[in-house]
């Protein structure tokens, strides 16, 4: 090579940038090598779902979601369908707009031997399954928590997140073992106020649409003893 530049230098060089774009996600990417352990796969993720409420008059309400999968790009990813389930007491789930009481300093140490959890606790458990354009899904369940805050414009922001933990697998991730985060937000355009709380349920019963970010980590059945 010229300039006294080794090719050795420049492939090792090329391949940094290969490891850099990967690591901000290129076209289609939804794994991160760069931030994972040895062992561990670390993918993230966006959902476009929509969402509906049901089960109003037999008693047993409930969130249902559909969508599909897209990079952090927003990027569709072929063949990809997302398909989820929150199953709520509905008297809980209409008592979102209380936020979680002020933490007491210092912030690593809890305060008379607990953490004051007021406001923050699941309203449920939810239950989630990831699908994947080369036949390959993951399934999780575990606690999710909603809040809304109602905005100025006569609207309001609606948010959910939860924690789950993979249940099953198929493909390449079956028998991977791991966790998943994720946090799911709503613009609801006319929300009726907290006291309407028929008027909201109608609103919900409708549907809207909700934009899900949503980030796994976790080993796969290859890596396991």
């Amino acid at each position: 090579m010229s300039n006294g530049i080794k090719s050795e230098s420049l492939i090792d060089a090329l391949d940094g940038v290969r490891d850099a774009v990967l690591s901000i996600g290129g076209d289609g990417v939804i794994e991160y090598p760069l931030i994972a352990f040895p062992s561990e796969h670390v993918l993230a993720f966006n959902n476009n779902e929509f969402s509906h409420l049901r089960g109003i008059k037999e008693g047993q309400p409930y969130f249902t979601s559909d969508g599909e999968i897209t990079d952090l790009q927003h990027r569709l990813l072929p063949g990809s369908k997302v398909q989820s389930t929150f199953p709520v007491e509905l008297s809980k789930f209409l008592d979102v707009y209380k936020w979680p009481h002020k933490q007491p300093e210092p912030f690593d140490l809890p305060t008379g031997h607990s953490v004051d959890t007021t406001n923050a606790v699941p309203a449920a458990s939810s239950k989630q399954a990831y699908f994947f354009g080369d036949g390959s899904y993951l399934v999780t369940v575990g606690p999710s928590i909603p809040k809304i805050a109602f905005t100025k414009d006569g609207g309001a922001q609606f948010w959910v997140s939860s924690v789950g933990v993979i249940s099953q697998g198929a493909g390449k991730y079956e028998g991977a073992k791991g966790m998943s985060v994720y946090t799911g937000s709503a613009y609801l355009k006319g929300f009726p106020p907290a006291e309407d709380q028929q008027g909201q349920v109608s609103y919900l019963e409708k549907g809207f649409s909700i934009l899900v970010g949503t980030y796994f980590k976790l080993v796969l059945k290859k890596d396991q003893p």
